[in-house]
């Protein structure tokens, strides 16, 4: 088997990262999120998981195979026996799964749970395959696990499915958090509602559709994801590359297709775009900077950046280049600076060299990796060191996870907001964008 560290097993075998708490609106009406002040984290001594406070003393033992963050005031993890539990935050477990089986995060109080067989990557990312079926937040099983494929619940209090009809081809629909069928399933993918539309598939062209399955923007654009505050984004080549540009919920457009990359808007309604050097085809860019939902940079970047992430929990990561005037290919990771800045675009620190991010900020600590002594790191938004630890070289009951694994950007998008009413907005751009790159080539 190969081995892979935590953070990797995390993202790829560990789609629970964390089960959401009630969603409960702040001031911008995103969910607050788990205030559990538990982190995982292993020891020096240990391949096992345990969980540290803020204070970086280890309060729930090292006893897990690989255990996840806290929300809602659960957490789920993996017991010894490699089967998924949830756990309380004195580390009781509350509910164990059946044999062979893994659970999703809680979305809107529920959770999609899945027989556990690994299947080859679909855009990118390791799929599981078997019947998939729904848990309420007390653990009744709401939606027989009967169906080829499920989403995860959203606001709208949709969820999306998959079957195969007798040809072996994927029809798509949606059924509500009791198990009935709200929209039936039809040909076109589809990728979840957000803000009441759900972006659709249809003949390689994406629109979208409200909750009673009525288009409501038409099937013609090549590049549409949301990416919330009741915004989507659109693609169309221009200069010979791609663009985006924003869009209502209703179809109309706010700006036309002038950025060369999105992400999703974030605290404070920003989102970060990035723009090309026009008429130069090569994917090198100049960073524009953080635009509110009506498309206005509202705070301008004087430096190049690389992908630069929402915001959440007031700060983000960005990433500096070395060199401007180098191609994103010409440029390898170390010439890449992380730099973490507030929401008025002040840089708070730098990491050194050889220091990579592995997860951005929960409820105030960072996971970070120094290769210059191996060791894995919390650090608080001073950037100082809560708890440090060096991955276990000896024998284990758990050999997969004894190797650290790098995370591709698009893979810490994800693990950034796992949890989250914004991890559904990740997935979509993520996924919107690798199938941009392949209309591309």
């Amino acid at each position: 088997m190969k081995k892979i560290s935590f953070i990797a097993l995390l993202f790829i075998a560990f789609v629970c990262l964390n089960s959401c708490e009630e969603n409960i609106p702040n001031e911008y009406g995103i969910p607050s999120k788990d205030t559990t002040m538990l982190w995982p984290a292993q020891t020096d001594t240990s391949a096992l998981w345990g969980y540290i406070n803020e204070k970086g003393k280890m309060v729930i033992p090292a006893q897990y195979i690989n255990a996840a963050y806290f929300s809602g005031g659960k957490a789920c993890v993996i017991l010894e026996n490699r089967r998924y539990a949830f756990i309380n935050q004195l580390g009781q477990t509350l509910y164990t799964l059946a044999e062979g089986e893994i659970c999703s995060s809680f979305y809107y109080g529920y959770s999609t749970f899945c027989d556990y067989k690994e299947v080859p990557p679909s855009f990118g990312f390791t799929s599981l395959y078997g019947f998939y079926g729904m848990l309420d937040s007390n653990f009744n099983v709401v939606i027989p696990k009967e169906y080829n494929g499920l989403g995860t619940m959203s606001k709208e209090g949709l969820v999306s499915y998959s079957v195969v009809d007798a040809e072996g081809h994927h029809k798509y629909g949606f059924l509500n958090k009791h198990g009935k069928t709200v929209i039936a399933p039809q040909d076109g993918y589809v990728l979840g509602f957000y803000d009441g539309v759900s972006v659709k598939e249809l003949d390689g062209k994406f629109g979208a559709i409200n909750t009673k399955g009525k288009w409501v923007i038409d099937t013609i654009y090549n590049v549409l994801a949301s990416v919330g505050e009741n915004r989507l984004v659109y693609g169309e080549k221009r200069y010979g590359m791609w663009l985006c540009g924003l869009m209502d919920t209703k179809g109309r457009k706010i700006t036309e297709p002038i950025f060369r990359g999105y992400a999703f808007f974030g605290d404070g309604g920003l989102m970060p775009v990035w723009s090309p050097r026009y008429g130069d085809e090569d994917i090198t860019g100049t960073i524009e900077g953080y635009i509110n939902i009506d498309g206005e940079v509202v705070l301008p970047f004087n430096e190049i950046y690389y992908k630069p992430e929402p915001f959440n929990e007031g700060v983000t990561w960005v990433y500096k280049y070395t060199d401007p005037d180098a191609s994103m290919e010409e440029q390898v990771y170390g010439t890449l600076t992380p730099e973490l800045i507030n929401m008025q675009g002040d840089v708070l620190f730098s990491l050194n060299e050889g220091q990579s991010v592995e997860s951005n900020y929960h409820n105030g600590l960072c996971l970070i990796h120094d290769t210059n002594d191996n060791s894995y790191k919390y650090i608080n938004k001073q950037g100082e060191v809560v708890y440090r630890w060096t991955p276990y070289r000896g024998e284990s009951n758990a050999p997969e996870l004894q190797k650290p694994a790098r995370l591709s950007k698009d893979e810490m998008l994800l693990k950034h907001f796992e949890g989250t009413e914004y991890y559904p907005l990740a997935e979509q751009c993520v996924r919107n964008k690798q199938m941009r790159e392949n209309l591309k080539k």
